[in-house]
C-alpha cells in the first residue's frame, strides 16, 4: 500500500511540474543541483535534443572540450533526469553491433561515452541518424559446417545519439549529423566549479529524479501531431546563413527542438500542436550561440569576440580596442587577443587602418561577416504582424516572463 501511495504522490508531483510555465528553467537548476557548475545553455540543449527522441527528426548532440573540463559528468547529469528505460549507455561500439544489436534504438537515447569508442561503428551509426526511421537492413554470411548462406538483419528507428571528443574537428560527413556544443573552459568557470567542490559536502541537494522521469515519461506518450506551420518561419528561413548546404540540416534540427519546446508548453492534454512565437523565443534564447558556432565552425569564444564588435561597433559606428571588448565580456586582455587574431585569420574580424596612441589598433567586423544564424526575436516579431499584437514567454535561462509588444 505504501509503494501503491508512493506512486500516486510521484505522479501527482509530475502533473504539477507539467503545470509550471518555468519548466526549463527548473529543469536547469534541477541539473545544478545534481551537480553541474554553470553550463546552462548547454544543459538546456540537451534536455530539450533528449525530448525529440519522440519526434520525427530526433537531435543528435556533440559535447566538445578538453580533458578533464567536465563533458561526460555534464552528460550523465542531464541524463538522469529521463526515464532510464530509455537510455542506451555504451562505453563502446564494434563495426556492426547497432545492426545486430536486440534492443530497438527507436525512442531511445544512445549515450556514447566518447565518440571516439563509437569510431567502429560510425558508418551505421550515420546511417541511423539519417536513414533509421526507413530502416537499415544489413546481410552478413553465416556458416554452418562447410555451409555459406547469408541472413539479413535490420533495424529501425532514429535514436538521439549524445556523446563527447577532445577533437574541434571531426570528418565532416560524421559532423553535420550533430548539433556541436563546447562546454566552459574559462578562468570563471574553473574558479566557480573549485568553490563549489570546496561547497560539495555540505550543500548538495538531492532532487526527486522519479518526479522529473515521471513527469518526462508522460510528455513522451502524447502524439506529435504537429500541424501545418506558422507563415511567420518563412522570414526566419529568409534570414539563415544560406551560403553552407548544411544549413538545411540545421534548421531542420532547429524546427525539432522548437517543436520539443511546443510539447513542453502543452504540457498534459491532447489536441494538435504548432510551433508558436513565444517557442521559437525559448528555443532562441538556449540555442543561438550553438547554432551559430556549428554553423560558421568557428568556436564559441572566437564568435562572442566577433558579436562583441559588432554591438560596440554598431553604436558608435567605429573601431574599438581590446580592451573595450574586454571590458564587455569580463575576460583577460590576451584571451581577448587570441580570439581577435584568430577572427582576423579567418576573414571575420579587422583591423582599421592605421594606428591610434600606444599602437592601438581598432577592430572592426567585415561587412560581409555575420555572428548568427538565427534572427533575433524582437526582430521576427516586429516585421510579423500575423504574430498578433502581444506575445510573451518564459526566458529559460531566468524563469522572468518576457513579453513583445506593438504599443
Amino acid at each position: 500500500m505504501a509503494s501503491r501511495s508512493g506512486d500516486v504522490s510521484v505522479l501527482k508531483h509530475a502533473r504539477e511540474l507539467l503545470e509550471d510555465a518555468t519548466f526549463l528553467h527548473r529543469a536547469s537548476q534541477t541539473i545544478a543541483q545534481l551537480g553541474v557548475v554553470g553550463e546552462q545553455r548547454n544543459c538546456l540543449t540537451l534536455f530539450l535534443a533528449g525530448l525529440t527522441k519522440e519526434l520525427e527528426m530526433p537531435v543528435s548532440v556533440l559535447v566538445k572540450g578538453s580533458s578533464s573540463s567536465g563533458k561526460s559528468n555534464l552528460v550523465r547529469r542531464v541524463l538522469l533526469l529521463f526515464p532510464s528505460e530509455t537510455i542506451i549507455e555504451r562505453a563502446s561500439l564494434s563495426a556492426k553491433a547497432p545492426a545486430h544489436s536486440e534492443e530497438s534504438y527507436a525512442k531511445h537515447i544512445l549515450s556514447l561515452n566518447e565518440y571516439r569508442g563509437g569510431k567502429d561503428a560510425e558508418y551505421f551509426l550515420r546511417l541511423f541518424q539519417s536513414d533509421g526511421d526507413c530502416g537499415i537492413a544489413h546481410e552478413y554470411t553465416t556458416v554452418t559446417g562447410k555451409g555459406r548462406t547469408t541472413e539479413v538483419v535490420r533495424q529501425v528507428g532514429i535514436p538521439v545519439v549524445v556523446t563527447t571528443t577532445t577533437d574541434q574537428k571531426l570528418f565532416e560527413d560524421s559532423s553535420t549529423r550533430f548539433l556541436g556544443i563546447q562546454v566552459d573552459e574559462s578562468a570563471a568557470q574553473n574558479l566557480a566549479i573549485l568553490k563549489a567542490q570546496v561547497r560539495k559536502r555540505h550543500e548538495r541537494i538531492k532532487p526527486s529524479l522519479a518526479v522529473w522521469r515521471k513527469a518526462i515519461g508522460l510528455l513522451s506518450r502524447q502524439p506529435s501531431d504537429f500541424q501545418e506551420p506558422p507563415s511567420w518561419l518563412d522570414y526566419v528561413a529568409e534570414h539563415l546563413p544560406r551560403n553552407k548546404v548544411r544549413v538545411r540540416r540545421d534548421f531542420r534540427r532547429f524546427l525539432s527542438l522548437c517543436e520539443a519546446c511546443a510539447l513542453l508548453r502543452r504540457r498534459i492534454g491532447a489536441g494538435p500542436l504548432n510551433i508558436t512565437f513565444p517557442d521559437y523565443a525559448v528555443a532562441y534564447q538556449i540555442l543561438e550561440p550553438a547554432f551559430a558556432a556549428t554553423s560558421h565552425e568557428i568556436h564559441k569564444n572566437e564568435l562572442a569576440v566577433m558579436r562583441a564588435v559588432e554591438q560596440l561597433t554598431a553604436s558608435r559606428k567605429a573601431g574599438v580596442t581590446v580592451k573595450e571588448i574586454a571590458k564587455r565580456l569580463g575576460w583577460s586582455d590576451a584571451v581577448v587577443y587570441k580570439y581577435v587574431h584568430s577572427g582576423n585569420r579567418h576573414k571575420r574580424l579587422k583591423f582599421a587602418d592605421g594606428t591610434r596612441e600606444r599602437n592601438l589598433k581598432l577592430i572592426l567586423p567585415m561587412t560581409d561577416s555575420s555572428s548568427r544564424f538565427l534572427p533575433r526575436p524582437g526582430l521576427v516579431f516586429r516585421n510579423n504582424e500575423e504574430i498578433g499584437t502581444e506575445a510573451s514567454y518564459v526566458d529559460p535561462l531566468t524563469g522572468e516572463t518576457r513579453t513583445f509588444s506593438r504599443d
